[in-house]
């Protein structure tokens, strides 16, 4: 029974049309703003947009497993700056504790240019004459803002482009055969004209 369950959650459409099926009952009885999402019936419509959320959905592990990874660096960078650099974010308040430093560091790298380097004081403004400060800042925004922001960003951006690309060659590969090759004998279009000629 399990085993079911997960089979059909696993499938796209069957997730979309469940989908579709309760915004259409939610919209209905609670609130008709609901209906808008089923403008997402673009996406049944034409394959080429389909295969843009399935080269998100496909690789869904992947994509899971390497947020879990920006997930574990980010604790492990917040918790350098907690001990270390708390006094260089902008607001005491959050980074008051380790929970409500990690979510801000984790809001804060994608909303700044700069990821959370961008966000924190400047260190002339924390420790005017301190070289071994500045140092610290140096290397700690640089190593987060490569590290995390370009080479995890970058990982999840290839993953999803790879998928695109090989759904996208599938694609072209099936609309190729229905144009090209009969359904029933599998001969191709060339050689069914060439024969019927003779």
């Amino acid at each position: 029974m399990l085993e079911t369950i997960i089979f059909l959650i696993s499938d796209f459409f069957v997730v979309y049309y469940v989908g579709y099926g309760l915004t259409a009952i939610i919209g209905t009885i609670y609130n008709p703003m609901f209906f808008c999402l089923h403008l997402l019936d673009i996406l049944v419509r034409y394959p080429l947009l389909l295969n843009v959320v399935r080269a998100v959905w496909e690789p869904r592990k992947p994509i899971a497993y390497t947020f879990f990874l920006l997930v574990v660096l980010m604790y492990v960078f917040t918790l350098f700056s907690y001990y270390f650099l708390s006094e260089s974010y902008r607001d005491d308040y959050l980074c008051s504790n380790m929970f409500v430093c990690l979510i801000t560091s984790f809001d804060k790298s994608f909303k700044y240019d700069g990821a959370l380097g961008g966000y924190m004081k400047p260190p002339s403004e924390v420790k005017a004459n301190s070289t071994y400060y500045f140092f610290v800042r140096f290397f700690f925004d640089n190593i987060f803002y490569i590290l995390l922001m370009i080479i995890m960003i970058n990982i999840v951006s290839g993953i999803i482009i790879d998928t695109f690309g090989t759904l996208r060659e599938k694609l072209n590969e099936y609309t190729e055969d229905l144009e090209n090759i009969c359904f029933i004998c599998g001969f191709d279009k060339e050689f069914i004209e060439k024969s019927s000629k003779n």
